[in-house]
């Protein structure tokens, strides 16, 4: 199967002008997740199909801090450990032995689970995913944490999953000119794909599909299985398969899902992320705003253009503007130099 790099599917994401959804997209990758997964509104087919309306979006309490211990030291910076020891830099030594060494921040995330054959009354079941808080492991981990805690008890992302793919398909087509390959499949009337080989139903044969939101999906899970070298149960916790599903992935017996929690066993994973991350983001998207300080913004913009607000051409302006403003206060020449820089 044929998939974008990730560098260029993560570079494309970061160009997302719409800061709402460019978190979700951000959100979506990291998490592996379908669409609904993630969105606090549903859409009108998802109405008609889902009777009880239940929304699978994560709320800004579904997301918590943990820890894990530090991954083994790879032998390369053990040399330079020895090395560094040997020629006399205690200092450095004891920098790097501290590194090696400490617990590594975590934000554990909870992630109801779609697609699943649910009786009536039966509530959908959750994953956890669990990613490093550390910027050389993880870029948009820590961003992301932050943005589900501003929600507080609300939604997250107070949108369907069609308004995000209206604006990627029609008004910022981030994906142009992405492709990834479909294999060959079998579903049913009702639109469930088959995962039985003696269920019978209409088959599409494999073919490209443009990248759109769930091709996201594909390029994590492809990088999470050859990039970070999960197995079958990790695959199973991470994006909430079934063991049916990654049964050519591993050799654990299809009972293991009945007798253990694996969607919730990010503990036997997370060690695995905790390696150098090559994807650097554009200093552009580094300081991505909240919710609250998004909505700030707009307010501050409309009052701009109201007129209801003063702006300034330059820091210095603004300094003096301030000082003028504090009962006449004497203004200090290196206030306003400062204010320049």
């Amino acid at each position: 199967m044929s998939l974008p790099a990730i560098n260029e599917v993560r570079q494309r994401i970061e160009t997302c002008q719409n800061p709402a959804y460019r978190m979700y997209l951000k959100a979506t990758y990291l998490f592996a997740t379908r669409g609904i997964e993630l969105a606090g509104k549903l859409t009108a087919s998802d109405l008609q199909i889902k009777k009880d309306h239940e929304i699978y979006g994560p709320r800004g309490t579904d997301v918590w801090l943990d820890e894990t211990e530090p991954p083994d030291i790879p032998q390369k910076e053990v040399a330079k450990l020895l090395i560094t020891a040997i020629s006399g830099d205690k200092a450095e030594a004891l920098r790097m032995v501290e590194k090696f060494t400490s617990n590594i921040p975590v934000a554990v995330f909870r992630i109801r689970i779609a697609k699943q054959q649910l009786e009536p009354g039966e509530t959908a079941p959750f994953r956890l995913i669990a990613l490093p808080l550390v910027a050389e492991f993880e870029p948009w981990a820590k961003e992301v944490y932050e943005y589900f805690k501003a929600a507080g008890n609300n939604y997250v992302f107070q949108f369907s999953r069609q308004d995000v793919w209206e604006y990627i398909t029609h008004k910022q087509r981030i994906f142009e000119g992405l492709n990834y390959r479909i294999r060959k499949y079998l579903y049913l009337k009702s639109g469930a794909v088959i995962e039985k080989p003696e269920d019978k139903g209409m088959k599409v044969l494999g073919h490209n599909r443009k990248f759109k939101g769930h091709g996201i999906r594909h390029v994590r899970v492809d990088e999470l299985l050859k990039k970070y070298n999960f197995d079958g149960l990790d695959i199973a916790g991470f994006v909430g398969w079934s063991m049916d599903s990654v049964s050519s992935h591993s050799a654990a017996p299809h009972q293991t899902g009945t007798y253990a929690d694996v969607r919730e066993m990010w503990t036997r994973y997370v060690k695995k992320l905790c390696k150098p991350n090559t994807y650097i983001p554009s200093k552009s998207q580094e300081d991505t705003l909240t919710p609250e300080e998004i909505t700030d913004v707009e307010a501050s913009e409309k009052e701009i253009r109201e007129g209801k607000c003063k702006t300034f051409n330059s820091a210095k302006e603004m300094i003096a503007d301030l000082h003028k403003s504090r009962s006449q206060e004497p203004i200090n020449e290196a206030d306003l130099d400062n204010g320049e820089k």
